[in-house]
């Protein structure tokens, strides 16, 4: 974007220097430079209130109500999730810190570390983002029709994490949602 006004102001600058132009020319492309710098700094004020209580105060854990069925599955560096019975484990990459979940209707992938998505919000323009208390951990809650995911910056120790829930149907998210938000880590 900014980017974008630097070629602009490059533009305006070098047009102005080959040859005289007439000074109508000279204030449109003036105020055509000036509209965009504006427009710029509307769409970066627009991503930062996108997302929502960006580098504020995580939201309060809400409370979850897991079903009796589920059953709890750990993963390294202290962190474990209840899911369905009949969750299978797909890939276990431990060497990259990469762990793969899935049942029919639920596919649940977790990162750790050098590998973790930040789930930037200008990657996922759909989603609606939040920070929030899951597990006693602040994480950027990010939510779509098909895609619960939450970024950990900072489980203990430096390292960051990521946990990812996606469906085929859209009506089973909050399935995905309570998968993911019913995170806990080792003290």
């Amino acid at each position: 974007m900014l980017g974008g006004t630097a070629i602009w102001i490059y533009w305006l600058a070098d047009s102005m220097t080959k040859q005289p132009r007439s000074l109508v020319a000279i204030v449109l492309k003036v105020i055509f430079v000036i509209g965009n710098v504006i427009f710029s700094y509307f769409l970066l004020l627009f991503e930062y209130k996108r997302d929502t209580n960006k580098k504020g105060i995580p939201n309060p854990e809400r409370e979850l109500d897991i079903p009796s069925p589920w059953i709890q599955m750990s993963s390294s560096h202290g962190h474990s999730l209840y899911a369905p019975p009949d969750f299978e484990t797909l890939s276990m990459d431990v060497s990259n810190d990469e762990y793969l979940y899935a049942n029919e209707s639920v596919e649940l992938a977790i990162t750790f570390g050098v590998n973790t998505d930040p789930l930037d919000s200008r990657a996922y323009p759909r989603a609606r983002c939040s920070w929030e208390t899951i597990g006693g951990k602040a994480g950027k809650v990010l939510m779509m029709d098909d895609l619960v995911g939450v970024y950990f910056p900072d489980i203990g120790s430096g390292m960051a994490m990521t946990i990812a829930a996606r469906v085929g149907d859209p009506s089973l998210i909050d399935q995905a949602e309570m998968i993911v938000r019913s995170s806990t880590f080792a003290k």
